[in-house]
């Protein structure tokens, strides 16, 4: 355990015991590990009071505090925002005049309150602002520094315009924050240990990047992910209007069924990152099976655009995933997926087949054709070194 490690705990539980207060252990865990991941955008959901604000505060007061400067860059957002008001100036008396970049560009640490309350067009220029770190205004780039991005919404707020698509799916993660904590009487209510710097929490990123991430790690998480696309058809190519034939398909019992898209692969990226921050949250220089499987919910529920029956069967896309789909379906396969995967590890691509085969699995069969991708590719090599 390093010092950053060691101060980083200690404020998270200082944070926990004193300002904001919840029962779930594991969501004060994913809280937790949140501003140790470099560069990440969570979306924290909940409904009024439940405290988000209270905890974004929290956050600045004991992370990236720089001469005792806290660097929060704060938007709250309405219908008629625009980037001019929240991103860089523009002089209209003078159109010729350079544009200057306002604070959230230079922050370390962004928090846009209320989000789906904001335009899509003021939520489509945050597209670049998330996914690359700059900003672009005719013929000048601004640069967004190394840092944080949170932002909230409520469910319930009747009359907001709703998140964007897009820049919903260039939120790594998403945590539903909800109205069922008790606050205890006489807590301390100032923050009491020394905050990190912004040069500290640089450190601490350093440190969750070495994580490991092994080969068992790496398949189990790809697989994972292509579970969500796989399918007989071509479905990533699929227009929306295509009616895939479900009701005749031999796999219609999957979750495929539920789903209008299929993912991509920014949440395989988020879910790998979330792990890692997980697997150093807990001292450990390498990823579990456990760490994904916790870190899926957070990434995926978000993205993936389910059909109305989740909606009225579940409370939350959340627990859909969390219960039907990892206790339910990938608790079922698991055994035979990471069997697969070390049938592969040890090159073995006719025993891959024959799992696939015997388990009727889509995935272990999709493995295998990347198993015979890759044993092609090196024999290539090979010839092309000789």
């Amino acid at each position: 355990m390093t010092p950053n490690h060691t101060r980083y705990r200690k404020l998270m539980n200082e944070l926990f015991s004193s300002e904001y207060h919840t029962t779930d252990d594991s969501l004060r865990t994913i809280l937790s590990v949140i501003p140790a991941i470099r560069n990440g955008t969570t979306l924290l959901t909940g409904t009024y009071g439940t405290g988000k604000t209270t905890l974004v505060e929290a956050y600045a007061r004991r992370l990236f505090v720089d001469a005792g400067e806290s660097s929060l860059g704060r938007v709250r957002c309405h219908q008629e925002l625009m980037d001019t008001d929240t991103l860089y100036t523009v002089q209209f008396s003078n159109p010729d005049a350079p544009v200057t970049p306002r604070d959230l560009l230079h922050k370390r640490f962004r928090y846009v309150n209320e989000l789906p309350r904001s335009n899509p067009a003021w939520q489509n220029a945050l597209l670049s602002f998330f996914s690359e770190r700059e900003v672009t205004f005719r013929d000048q780039t601004f640069h967004v520094p190394e840092g944080i991005n949170l932002c909230d919404r409520n469910p319930d707020d009747i009359g907001q315009e709703g998140i964007v698509r897009a820049v919903l799916d260039r939120m790594d993660h998403e945590i539903i924050i909800p109205d069922n904590n008790y606050r205890p009487r006489n807590t301390p209510v100032k923050a009491c240990i020394e905050p990190l710097s912004t040069t500290q929490m640089s450190d601490i990123w350093k440190e969750v990047d070495r994580v490991q991430i092994k080969d068992i790690a790496w398949d189990f998480a790809h697989m994972l992910n292509h579970y969500f696309s796989a399918c007989l058809r071509p479905r990533s190519i699929s227009n929306r209007q295509y009616e895939l034939p479900c009701e005749a398909c031999a796999h219609k019992a999957e979750v495929c069924q539920s789903l209008r898209n299929t993912p991509g692969q920014r949440g395989l990226n988020s879910m790998l990152n979330l792990a890692k921050a997980l697997a150093w949250w807990n001292q450990r220089n390498e990823i579990t099976i456990e760490d994904i499987e916790l870190a899926l919910p957070y990434t995926y529920a978000h993205r993936l655009d389910f059909h109305s029956e989740v909606f009225r069967e579940w409370p939350n896309p959340q627990e859909y995933l969390r219960q039907y789909v990892i206790a339910g379906h990938i608790a079922a396969k698991k055994a035979r997926w990471l069997e697969a995967i070390e049938a592969k590890l040890a090159g073995n691509a006719d025993i891959i087949l024959s799992i696939a085969g015997a388990a009727d699995d889509l995935v272990i069969a999709w493995l295998y054709t990347k198993t015979i991708g890759m044993q092609k590719d090196t024999s290539i090599a090979r010839k092309e070194a000789a």
